[in-house]
């Protein structure tokens, strides 16, 4: 695997984790018993909103990093979201080593 895709799609994996964990701490914020304050629930949605949009930016850079048409894939991403960025950094990765393996 060329290594600006490697690197676009471990950026795009640490973004999508980010955002999990926001939506897990979002959650458990609204149900504990505890009162949390507005600002504190406004800090975790706006990291949920940019970790998601981060993470389908580093997709769509693995995908143009990789030579492949960028609409179909990031249709993908963002239609199948989470489950379909998932499977685009998968498959994206899957056919840059196949490719590579191709070519030696």
């Amino acid at each position: 695997m060329k290594p600006a895709v490697k690197s676009a799609i471990e950026s795009a994996a640490l973004a999508l984790l980010v955002a999990a964990c926001s939506l897990w701490f979002l959650i458990s914020m609204n149900e504990s018993e505890v009162e949390h304050t507005a600002a504190k629930i406004t800090l975790v949605a706006i990291t949920l909103a940019a970790s998601l949009i981060l993470h389908l930016i580093f997709v769509g850079l693995a995908v143009q990093r990789d030579g492949r048409p960028l609409a179909g894939w990031m249709a993908l991403s963002i239609l199948l979201c989470p489950v379909g960025s998932i499977i685009t950094m998968v498959l994206i990765g899957w056919l840059s080593a196949e490719r590579e393996r191709s070519l030696t």
